[in-house]
């Protein structure tokens, strides 16, 4: 079998693996909208009230002043510390949101194109002063996915709160946080997430005409050369 024959077989191969690759290939997408709380921006060191669309529609919040953001460090006052800087993942924190006593509640879609029910939710909590604070998570078809769950809290470091669960393609998501205590006695959340396995999209026929047509117009060009040589 000559070289260019070889060639062409390789080219198929390289082909045929793209293609069943691009259509088993999956990635984590997240679904969580603005889950690390960075918009609106704080002032540096601060903390505020943002308006009840502010952070995301996605979102809402039972506190009539709405969302109470908070920069990273901020500091209300002494004798209260400072929140910590330094999240459960080991990296700043950046922004984050006080739940305050009231409820705050995240929905979102799990994509029709689902091909793994595997879902991670997490998020991180510190606790300023005193109080609680619980959070659970439901699906449109699936029910209750995270059952009411009293928050895991220190007031000297964010810790970290992990579910592995399974979602159906399509259904709406709902999570929801609650704060338990008085005004100032509540958590903060941070780094809200839920990812899903969602397939890769199959190369494009941009991808085809850009990468694989110019190089079998070559080996086609070759072959022909070569069959020309032979028959003379």
């Amino acid at each position: 079998m000559d070289q260019i024959r070889l060639t062409w077989l390789a080219v198929v191969g390289v082909v045929l693996t793209t293609a069943a690759g691009g259509a088993a290939a999956a990635g984590k997408t997240e679904l969580v909208a603005n889950g690390e709380f960075e918009s609106p921006a704080c002032p540096p060191g601060g903390f505020g009230f943002c308006g009840t669309e502010s952070i995301g529609s996605s979102w809402t919040t039972t506190t009539p002043a709405g969302f109470e953001l908070w920069a990273e460090g901020a500091l209300f006052g002494l004798p209260e510390p400072p929140s910590p800087t330094i999240g459960a993942d080991g990296h700043p924190t950046g922004q984050h949101l006080e739940v305050n006593p009231d409820t705050v509640t995240h929905t979102f879609a799990v994509p029709s194109s689902l091909v793994d029910p595997s879902a991670t939710f997490s998020f991180d909590a510190w606790l300023r002063i005193a109080g609680s604070g619980t959070y659970e998570v439901t699906g449109s078809s699936s029910g209750t996915l995270v059952e009411t769950t009293v928050m895991s809290l220190s007031t000297t470091a964010w810790t970290a709160h992990v579910h592995s669960l399974s979602v159906l393609p399509g259904e709406t998501i709902l999570i929801t946080f609650i704060g338990i205590g008085t005004a100032g006695e509540n958590p903060h959340i941070d780094q809200v997430s839920f990812t899903v396995d969602v397939p890769e999209p199959m190369p494009t026929l941009s991808f085809w005409s850009a990468t694989l047509l110019p190089l079998l117009l070559v080996l086609g060009g070759l072959r022909l050369a070569a069959s020309g040589r032979r028959l003379a």
